[in-house]
């Protein structure tokens, strides 16, 4: 795998996009039109229209590949990137708790708990509804339109615009069923519990510094500072600065960022 979008990064590309990389290092424009972008991508056979579009997605790729490489052997990080990609290429993909997730909504969090529960009931009619098409889930009811229904329960299907062909159809019933489910089930109240974690005057001034150590760095490298070292791992040293070898072997921490960076980090947290 070489991801392009990771390369441009690490040769100090801010626009990393296909669309911009194709703009900035091969000088050819490739329009993007939302409507295509955001289209019924499962329909077959596919139009013209929309393999012209998907294919200069892909033409256009190797020429990229072949800069950004010449660029990463300049500037001497082409094993930065090769370690990068290896990581990605041990994602493996994990399915949502079903009995969560439902939050990952845009607006759910708005919900009070009787809107949650009810939310919870229509988001699991519309996966069942989605399985049984074989449709993606947002072209069966928008999210959009889930979330209002949940806000507001008594809503008539018949006049709501998307749904008014739904209405009759043995979805539409499963929907109606759905909101009177939501409506007498326990409110589902944020059980997210928000940690305090007492910070100290020294932690913070710790953590300053790292930020300063890892923002030099990244200035001096012409990248983004976040690829210097990991935040997460900045915090922990913060609070711990004795755990530094536990650091350098984290999982968090990348072999090049060690063996690059380790020593600098060591002396800033001195």
């Amino acid at each position: 795998m070489f991801d392009t979008s990771v390369a441009a990064r690490f040769v100090g590309m801010s626009q990393i996009g296909l669309s911009a990389l194709a703009e900035s290092l091969l000088g050819v424009h490739i329009p993007k039109d939302p409507k295509i972008q955001k289209g019924d991508w499962s329909r077959r056979p596919l139009t013209q229209e929309l393999v012209s579009y998907a294919s200069m997605d892909v033409w256009h790729l190797l020429d990229i590949h072949r800069e950004l490489e010449h660029r990463l052997r300049v500037v001497g990080r082409g094993q930065w990137v090769y370690e990068e990609c290896a990581r990605l290429e041990e994602i493996r993909y994990v399915a949502p708790d079903p009995t969560t997730a439902y939050l990952s909504l845009k607006g759910s969090r708005s919900l009070d708990g009787r809107g949650r529960a009810i939310l919870k009931r229509l988001f699991m009619a519309r996966e069942a509804e989605a399985l049984r098409r074989n449709r993606p889930p947002y072209y069966v009811v928008r999210h959009e339109t889930l979330i209002y229904l949940a806000g507001n329960p008594e809503t008539d299907l018949t006049q709501f615009p998307t749904l008014r062909r739904l209405s009759e159809s043995p979805f539409g019933l499963h929907l109606r069923t759905a909101l009177r489910m939501g409506l007498t089930d326990p409110p589902i109240n944020d059980s997210i519990r928000r940690s305090v974690n007492s910070v100290n005057l020294f932690e913070t001034r710790r953590l300053s510094r790292l930020k300063e150590w890892r923002l030099k760095l990244g200035d001096e490298l012409h990248i983004d500072p976040a690829l210097v070292w990991p935040m997460a791992s900045l915090k922990r040293l913060a609070k711990a600065p004795e755990t530094l070898n536990s650091e350098f072997r984290s999982p968090d921490v990348r072999q090049w960022q060690r063996e690059r960076f380790g020593a600098s980090l060591t002396e800033s947290l001195v």
